[in-house]
């Protein structure tokens, strides 16, 4: 697992964004997609940072893939609302160290363990990316206890790497710990209860519980629509699962009219050459392939 440093930033400026990534890759010289990347990163310090020294390590231009900086855009789209303090920042070099006047249980160093961990993941590197979230989780139990959203959050992403290595048990109880205290946090209709009960849903669908799974699925299907009206990209995804829960049943009906909602949506939002779209489309066209209707 790479080694942490930490330090202190200002908040950062687009122009300011843009000469970070440049700093660690001069060689890169489409401004434009450098442009794109910090707005789309939404400024963020900690994930600018990140970002530029993944792109340093990466040393080859030919090595910087569009599904790279596609996952970098990801990350700062997701973390976006979870408004990470601007003050920490990581780097991939040097001894491990807390910021001066920062304790090693502090929430900056939980949240930059936690930014390190989804990009980890995201890289591939599923069990540095187990053990960024371990550690995120370790502190944030210790300074605000068992039950707090915090813990809850580094649940889900503990669970979600551990479903990727096949850890199946501890991926559910981890889903559910992070479910339980959402809905005591935020009622059962609240979005985040949502997204955990997704994430609780794939991996009973990998169990072989689609039962469960499609239990799961419409409620989360039933609370971002109840939320964000029909048209949610969030909708989608979760019409699409509840396709693919459908189908395990032979429901092929409502197995088609799920992913027909979702393709609409997608088609209008993020256009037909989206993978989200593309991969609807190909369930969509499964059907006739195969006779079922």
């Amino acid at each position: 697992m790479p080694q942490l440093s930490t330090e202190t930033m200002a908040p950062m400026s687009r122009a300011d964004s843009i000469a970070l990534l440049l700093s660690c890759r001069p060689d890169l010289t489409d401004l434009a997609a450098l442009d794109g990347l910090a707005g789309e990163l939404g400024d963020i310090d900690l994930v600018l940072r990140l970002a530029g020294s993944y792109l340093h390590a990466l040393k080859d231009p030919a090595d910087q893939p569009a599904q790279m900086l596609s996952a970098l855009r990801q990350i700062g789209a997701d973390e976006r609302e979870t408004a990470y303090p601007s003050v920490p920042a990581t780097l991939w070099t040097g001894a491990p160290a807390a910021p001066q006047g920062m304790s090693h249980d502090s929430a900056a160093e939980a949240d930059l363990l936690t930014i390190l961990g989804l990009f980890l993941h995201r890289s591939g590197d599923f069990p540095g990316g187990r053990q960024a979230f371990e550690a995120a989780l370790a502190i944030d139990e210790r300074r605000l206890g068992p039950t707090h959203p915090n813990v809850a959050r580094d649940a889900n992403y503990l669970g979600l790497v551990l479903r990727d290595l096949y850890q199946l048990d501890l991926a559910l109880a981890a889903h559910e710990r992070a479910l339980k205290i959402a809905e005591a946090e935020f009622g059962p209709h609240h979005p985040l209860v949502a997204r955990y009960v997704n994430n609780l849903g794939t991996v009973l669908m990998d169990q072989g519980d689609a039962l469960g799974a499609l239990a799961a699925f419409r409620r989360a299907f039933a609370i971002d629509e109840a939320a964000y009206g029909p048209d949610h990209i969030s909708v989608a995804v979760r019409a699409s699962n509840l396709g693919n829960a459908f189908r395990l049943f032979a429901e092929f009906e409502e197995a088609r009219g799920a992913y027909e909602v979702a393709y609409d949506i997608f088609l209008r939002k993020l256009g037909p050459d989206h993978v989200n779209t593309k991969t609807v489309a190909a369930n969509i066209a499964a059907f006739g392939n195969l006779g079922w209707f």
